[in-house]
């Protein structure tokens, strides 16, 4: 149903006339925002008038692109997708990986949307980095690390954010944002802490704040054809006598 998931993964969007080639990047946060009751819910309970202005109502959740052997792919951890993880070829809650515009289509057939949020140049993964976060994903996907509603659900009380009162990180169960801080703190892109304290608009706000990433773009929904479209001319006026 969807084309399979490519190294050079592209899009060509048209601005004003000129073809511009936007390719994904091992790295890249895609910040989901939801219409659901659920999704609603975390993004009213996390809302933040002192944030920057994409980010006061923020997402409900986040995924993040990585390699999966010469594939692009999100991985995400979650127990709302309703399509077969790439690796286990079935639908199963928990970290697991898919194409990356399958799971863009899903929020916007839904009328919902995603942001794409990229690293900085300072802070661009190289080779090691990259293979490093595959291979953590692939190891957490093979062990069929779960879901964790339960300290998804705490995250969001702003009493536990304010006295830092979570429970210590388990590593057997992780919820999406949980995921990609601690993705992030093992490769040197976030200090230590506990993991479990990042809600989606927490962990944005703070790798915005910290000089990390910044916003790229709405995520593209199609896969266009590099056809360069003419601008269009204005009309000449007719000079009066």
């Amino acid at each position: 149903m969807y084309p399979s998931p490519s190294p050079h993964w592209h899009h060509c969007l048209n601005q004003g006339g000129i073809t511009v080639s936007f390719e994904y990047k091992p790295g890249d946060i895609l910040a989901c925002y939801g219409v659901g009751f659920q999704e609603t819910s975390i993004r009213v309970v996390t809302f933040n008038p002192f944030a920057p202005r994409r980010l006061k109502l923020g997402p409900s959740h986040v995924m993040i692109v990585t390699k999966y052997g010469d594939e692009l792919v999100s991985a995400e951890s979650t127990s709302r997708c309703s399509h077969a993880c790439i690796f286990h070829k079935r639908i199963r809650p928990g970290v697991q990986i898919h194409p990356v515009i399958q799971r863009v289509r899903d929020y916007d057939q839904a009328g919902g949307y995603v942001d794409i949020y990229r690293l900085l140049p300072v802070w661009t993964l190289d080779k090691a980095a990259v293979d490093m976060m595959a291979s953590i994903i692939d190891e957490y996907v093979r062990r069929e690390v779960g879901y964790d509603l339960g300290v998804a659900l705490l995250s969001g009380i702003r009493t536990l954010q304010i006295a830092d009162s979570f429970p210590g990180v388990d590593h057997n169960e992780v919820f999406c944002s949980q995921l990609v801080a601690a993705l992030l703190q093992r490769l040197g892109r976030m200090n230590i802490n506990n993991a479990r304290k990042y809600n989606p608009s927490k962990l944005l706000r703070q790798l915005i704040k910290t000089g990390v990433y910044q916003f790229d773009r709405r995520a593209p929904i199609e896969d266009m054809p590099p056809v360069v479209v003419a601008p269009k001319k204005r009309p000449r006026r007719s000079r009066k006598n």
